[in-house]
């Protein structure tokens, strides 16, 4: 009778395997993506900012073909020059805002592995690779970190890159009216 009792026991304890570990593990991950989704969203909105003062600066130029035809070519040239520098950072702002919808394609494909793993804590139905999944996953939140921050700092240079040449074509444009 007590061996019975030992080993009901133990098996009761065996079949009732603490799962903290997996706890521990998609936990830190649910809150380590919810931050780097803050940070894609913020991104985003800085991103689509930059796309609509680039937008706007553009539109607010107006070249008078009468009056260009008319200036020496070397200001022509300087001012074509101008022109197409801004076209060229514009085009740097657009593979950039395509590079960052192909980011979030991702993160948005990985999003419902993550919702799957936080559902499974409340029923605690953990599978055979749900260290190894959150091990993945946080391994696509590192890296992601690391592609905002390039971003960031791609998007700064984009961003200096249209004032400096938009100053420039403003100031040459400028100087045809005159």
């Amino acid at each position: 009778m007590k061996n019975i009792f030992l080993f009901l026991t133990l098996t009761l304890l065996m079949s009732c395997k603490s799962f903290d570990k997996e706890i521990t593990a998609i936990n830190e991950l649910a809150s380590n993506w919810d931050l780097t989704s803050e940070a894609s969203t913020g991104f985003s909105n800085m991103l689509n900012e930059a796309n609509a003062d680039y937008t706007q600066k553009i539109s607010s130029l107006s070249i008078d073909s009468m009056a260009f035809s008319k200036l020496p070519v070397e200001q022509q040239d300087k001012i074509t020059g101008a022109k197409n520098g801004l076209m060229g950072v514009g085009s740097q702002l657009s593979q950039l805002t395509n590079d960052f919808g192909g980011f979030l394609d991702q993160w948005t494909a990985k999003s419902s592995m993550v919702n799957t793993l936080k559902e499974s804590i409340s029923t605690q139905t953990f599978g055979a690779t749900t260290l190894t999944d959150v091990a993945d996953l946080s391994q696509f939140v590192t890296d992601s970190n690391g592609k905002l921050d390039q971003f960031k700092q791609t998007l700064e240079t984009v961003k200096s890159g249209i004032m400096s040449n938009h100053s420039d074509l403003t100031g040459l444009l400028a100087s045809v009216v005159k």
